[in-house]
């Protein structure tokens, strides 16, 4: 057997274990990671043009979680169709899911906007603890700064390519479940904006506010990246 034969042989078991790959997949093989990138330097134009304040990025990164949720969604609803027991799972998942990250976001916009928007915002917010909070903070940030509302549909759009293309163009939803999916936006949240918010504070204590938000971006595009490279290995059953 020749090397170009046993490479096609390679090829063809990968195909068929994963399902044959789309034509988007063949046609933009980078699409979701360049988009990924695109997406991640709307704010540092927003920064460099439009003089964002930490708060407005801090706010840009905290509307993406809302993003991420809904998409964690569309996710839970259409893993493994095929299996009717795991309908009834997604009966309790989505629901309990939607209520319980609702208000974990809820609860995480408030110190977000405690930290760097300013106390009587905050206290104005807090007023209505729950799931008109969410509202609130985002009618607060999106008419806040200049241009901050493309930045959110461009961080959609990523989101939803990669939706498209990996979820369900490489099959991915063959190979997740919904209890494993409800977990999954948690671990993002606890890691990025735990460091993401300790950074903010550092460096607005230097006063640099305009360098401090470009760093701000350039931290959390480089994780961005490894989580979403790592989630791609994983969910391809290679890592």
């Amino acid at each position: 057997m020749t090397m170009r034969e046993d490479r096609a042989d390679t090829l063809l078991d990968i195909s068929d274990e994963n399902g044959p790959p789309s034509a988007l997949e063949q046609a933009f093989p980078w699409l979701s990671t360049v988009s990924l990138v695109v997406a991640n330097l709307i704010p540092l134009a927003g920064v460099l043009c439009w003089g964002w304040s930490i708060f407005a990025i801090m706010f840009l990164f905290w509307a993406e979680n809302i993003v991420v949720g809904v998409v964690n969604i569309l996710r839970m609803l259409v893993c493994k169709p095929d299996q009717p027991m795991g309908w009834l799972v997604k009966l309790f998942f989505i629901p309990f899911f939607t209520f319980h990250y609702g208000m974990f976001c809820a609860g995480h916009g408030l110190f977000v906007l405690l930290l760097f928007g300013g106390m009587g915002q905050a206290v104005g917010v807090m007023e209505h603890f729950g799931p008109r909070t969410i509202l609130d903070l985002l009618q607060l940030g999106l008419r806040g700064q200049p241009g901050i509302t493309y930045a959110v549909i461009g961080l959609a759009i990523s989101h939803l390519i990669s939706f498209g293309v990996n979820f369900i163009g490489r099959g991915e939803y063959r190979r997740a479940d919904a209890s494993t999916l409800m977990h999954r936006p948690y671990g993002r949240i606890v890691v990025l904006h735990l460091t993401l918010l300790f950074g903010a504070f550092l460096l607005t204590l230097t006063g640099l506010k305009g360098a401090a938000a470009a760093l701000l971006v350039a931290l959390k595009l480089g994780m961005d990246l490894k989580a979403h490279l790592k989630e791609r290995q994983k969910l391809a059953g290679t890592g």
